[in-house]
């Protein structure tokens, strides 16, 4: 027969030692991909800087809500793409004013258009659209 007083016993020392091994795992796989991402900029050359690509989106997504608010219709109805103007007055803007980060992630203008162009979509489906105003005939 078990002694189910020896069973009891190992349950709660496993719990009691659970939290311990799961720290010091956790504390041993950030250590790996820390080393590992100092190994790939050491041997590429590559560093990606998240704040870097934060930056960019950010920047798209506020000229984007900036043009959308200066049209009399919120640009609710307009069909933006990639090639359209007001894209590449976004891409423009960009270009000047975050050209290193666009050059340390490798950023086309053509990734900028197509970020500007989603940043207007997804602006559009979260807007209500404002009718134009009536214009009056003379």
């Amino acid at each position: 027969m078990t002694d189910s007083s020896a069973a009891v016993s190992a349950s709660t020392f496993v719990a009691d030692v659970l939290p311990i091994v799961q720290a010091v795992a956790a504390s041993a796989i950030t250590a790996l991909v820390g080393l590992g991402v100092a190994l790939i900029a050491k041997y590429t050359g590559l560093k990606i800087s998240q704040a870097q690509a934060g930056r960019i989106d950010g920047y798209i997504g506020e000229l984007a809500a900036q043009e959308i608010a200066r049209a009399a219709d919120n640009l609710a109805h307009a069909q933006i793409d990639v090639g359209s103007p007001i894209v590449k007055g976004i891409v423009d803007q960009v270009a000047a004013a975050l050209p290193d980060e666009m050059a340390a992630l490798g950023v086309t203008p053509e990734a900028v258009a197509a970020k500007a162009a989603a940043a207007f979509g997804r602006l559009q489906a979260s807007m209500t659209a404002v009718p134009p105003s009536p214009t009056k005939a003379s």
